[in-house]
């Protein structure tokens, strides 16, 4: 027999397909990191909204990186619309900015610095805690998010 090729309509096709029953299946949340760039988290509900996103099935996770006004009273407004579960980070460098994850600059004392001789970063090391504990926290401690 000959082979057909797939359409790029028919591989969209397929995928969407897939994504609605494994949303139907599982309802895997989708999960945000935010920091204080409100607008960036006002294009990407924009963009749920826009979309055949099913708000009422699909859990939001927000994992805030430190108690920012702005953010979290938006985060807020959408609760009647999404199912929202808010989480904010304990060692938030927004709410410890002089503290470990965050500037501290005993860290760097002594310290070479990596391969390439940069000295730790306080906002690489601020995101990677952050995005080690919401993924710790989001997959052992809310196994059940329904």
């Amino acid at each position: 027999p000959e082979a057909r090729k797939v359409t790029a309509a028919q591989k969209v096709d397929s995928n969407i397909d897939v994504q609605a029953a494994i949303i139907d299946a599982y309802n895997i949340p989708f999960v945000y990191m935010v920091h204080d760039r409100i607008d960036y988290l006002k294009h990407a509900i924009d963009s749920l909204r826009a979309s055949d996103f099913p708000k009422s099935k699909v859990p939001l996770i927000i994992s805030h990186d430190g108690h920012v006004l702005d953010v979290v009273s938006y985060v807020q407004s959408l609760k009647d619309e999404f199912k929202i579960i808010q989480l904010f980070h304990p060692y938030a460098c927004f709410d410890h900015p002089n503290s470990f994850p965050g500037n501290d600059t005993s860290l760097n004392e002594g310290y070479r610095g990596d391969t390439y001789g940069h000295k730790r970063s306080e906002w690489a090391t601020c995101a990677r805690h952050h995005w080690n504990w919401m993924m710790s926290t989001v997959w052992k401690e809310l196994p059940d998010v329904d």
